[in-house]
């Protein structure tokens, strides 16, 4: 699955489950995705939520998006960094205006804003026997370009 597919994806399937460890404890839980494309996956937590300390503690996550409809699973692994750029923060404010009071809020009741840049997305597609298969390893870089040529059991 070529990379902007991917995006294509992640972005039409908001819902993710993001896992985390703290003191070699798995941690999981559902989030919903702001965007993903070559700049990175964007999503954000409360400065006062426990998974803000856990990814300040420990920022290496994985993501797992998934369409029932089409048997298809995408997991993403990589670093989780704490963005602090204005214009997503903006962004984010202008998408939900009745939010943007909390989202404005760079203090300790505000939002936490984490991209992820770097990693591995892998592509799983259940077939016609219910049995998962991985179709696509995907390499990513910070410029979010695949390595995986696409050849049929080129992982």
């Amino acid at each position: 699955m070529p990379v902007n597919d991917i995006f294509s994806f992640l972005n039409n399937h908001p819902i993710f489950f993001l896992a985390t460890c703290i003191d070699n404890q798995p941690r999981v839980r559902a989030m919903r995705l702001y965007s993903a494309d070559k700049n990175g996956i964007i999503f954000n937590t409360s400065h006062a939520k426990s998974l803000h300390r856990q990814l300040q503690n420990n920022p290496a996550v994985e993501l797992c998006f998934y369409d029932d409809e089409d048997g298809v699973q995408i997991r993403i692994r990589g670093t989780a960094v704490l963005v602090e750029d204005p214009r997503i923060r903006n962004g984010m404010a202008d998408a939900a205006p009745a939010l943007a009071t909390v989202i404005q809020d760079e203090g300790a009741r505000g939002l936490a804003i984490y991209r992820i840049s770097q990693g591995t997305a892998r592509v799983w597609k259940t077939d016609e026997d219910y049995i998962p298969k991985l179709m696509t390893n995907v390499e990513l870089s910070s410029i979010w370009m695949a390595m995986y040529d696409g050849a049929p059991g080129s992982l």
